[in-house]
C-alpha cells in the first residue's frame, strides 16, 4: 500500500516468515500470512515513526517519582491561590509560586495542568497526576485516598451575602429557607450541607457562585476566606459583603498518591526550608498584603502535621 516498507515492517515480516516456516518451502497459507502482515502493519510510515518515539518525561507514572518533570493537578479558577493569566495563558498564583520554591529545594520540576476540582483527588489516586496543589483542605476523608504534606496555609470558611442583605443575614441561623451557593467538591460545600435548613446550590467555581449571588440566584455563598476576599476586592461592582468570618478553621496541604512516601517527605523538607529562609513569607506578602502567622514567618517551625 506504500512505496517502501519501513525497517520495522520488514522486521515484522521476517519474524512472521521464520515463525511460520518450519519446512523448507512456504505453503500458500504462509505466503498469505506474510502478505496480510505487510498490509496490516503498514498503513503509513509516519505511524510507525510516531510509535517508536520515546515517551515524554512530563507524563504521570504509576511509579512514584521524586525527580524530573512531575505533573501537578490544580483547579486554576481560585485566585489568589491559582488562576490562569489572561494575557499569557500561564497558571499562576500563591500555590504555584510556593510549589515552585519547594520544587527547587526538592529537585523536581512542576508541570501544571488545569483540572476540575471535584475529581481532583480521584484522578490523583488513579495516577493522572503526580502531585495536587489547589488550596485543598486536609480532611480525614481525603486522607483515606491520598497523602498530605504538612499544612502550608491556615484558612477559614466565611459567609458572603449581597451588601443590601448584610444587616439581616449575619449568621448561619438567618439562612433558614434560603439558597446558599458553594463550590462543588469543597469543604465549604460539605460544611453547608452539614448545617441543613437551607438549599445548597453547587457551582463549578467560587467566582461562579459569587456571580450567581450578585445576580440574585442564591442568597449567600459559603467559601474559603482568602478567595472570597480577593473576589470582593477585585470586583466591587458585585456589591457583596462578608458578614460572618471563621465559620470553620482549616489547613491546606499538598497531596500525592498514598504510596509516594518518599515524594511527600521531599515536599515536607522543601516546605520547611522555604519557611525557615523567609521565602514563604515573601510569597505570602505578595499575594495577601500582610505577614503570615508567626509559625510561617522567617525562622518559623511551620504548622503542625495533620496526618
Amino acid at each position: 500500500p506504500t512505496a517502501e516498507a519501513t525497517p520495522e515492517v520488514v522486521a515484522t515480516v521476517e519474524a512472521t516468515v521464520v515463525a511460520a516456516e518450519p519446512t523448507a518451502e512456504a505453503t500458500p497459507e504462509v505466503v498469505a500470512t506474510v502478505e496480510a502482515t505487510v498490509v496490516a502493519a503498514e498503513p503509513t510510515a509516519e505511524a510507525t515513526a510516531v510509535a517508536a518515539e520515546p515517551t515524554p518525561t512530563a507524563v504521570p507514572s504509576p511509579v512514584c517519582r521524586t525527580t524530573g518533570e512531575l505533573i501537578v493537578g490544580t483547579d486554576a479558577a481560585y485566585p489568589p491561590f491559582e488562576n490562569v493569566n489572561t494575557e499569557t495563558g500561564e497558571i499562576e498564583g500563591f500555590d504555584i509560586e510556593l510549589l515552585n520554591a519547594i520544587a527547587a529545594k526538592a529537585g523536581f520540576t512542576p508541570v501544571y495542568q488545569n483540572v476540575p476540582f471535584d475529581t481532583i483527588f480521584t484522578n490523583l489516586a488513579a495516577g493522572q497526576y503526580d502531585i495536587v496543589i489547589s488550596a485543598t483542605t486536609i480532611t480525614e476523608e481525603r486522607q483515606q485516598t491520598v497523602l498530605f504534606s504538612n499544612p502550608y496555609f491556615a484558612a477559614a470558611q466565611v459567609l458572603t451575602v449581597r451588601a443590601a442583605d448584610a444587616e439581616t443575614l449575619k449568621s448561619v441561623e438567618a439562612l433558614a429557607g434560603k439558597k446558599v451557593g458553594v463550590q462543588k467538591g469543597t469543604t465549604g460545600a460539605d460544611y453547608a450541607k452539614s448545617l441543613g435548613g437551607f438549599d445548597v446550590v453547587e457551582y463549578e467555581t467560587t467566582p461562579e457562585a459569587m456571580r450567581a449571588l450578585a445576580n440574585g440566584d442564591v442568597d449567600a455563598v459559603i467559601a474559603d476566606d482568602a478567595p472570597s476576599k480577593t473576589i470582593l476586592l477585585n470586583n466591587p461592582e458585585l456589591n457583596l459583603a462578608i458578614t460572618v468570618e471563621a465559620l470553620t478553621v482549616e489547613y491546606y496541604g499538598i497531596s500525592v498518591r498514598r504510596e509516594c512516601t518518599e515524594l511527600i517527605e521531599a515536599i515536607n523538607a522543601g516546605l520547611a526550608e522555604v519557611i525557615k529562609e523567609g521565602t514563604y513569607a515573601e510569597i505570602y506578602r505578595k499575594y495577601f498584603g500582610v505577614d503570615p502567622i508567626k509559625e510561617l514567618q522567617e525562622g518559623g517551625e511551620g504548622l503542625p502535621s495533620q496526618n
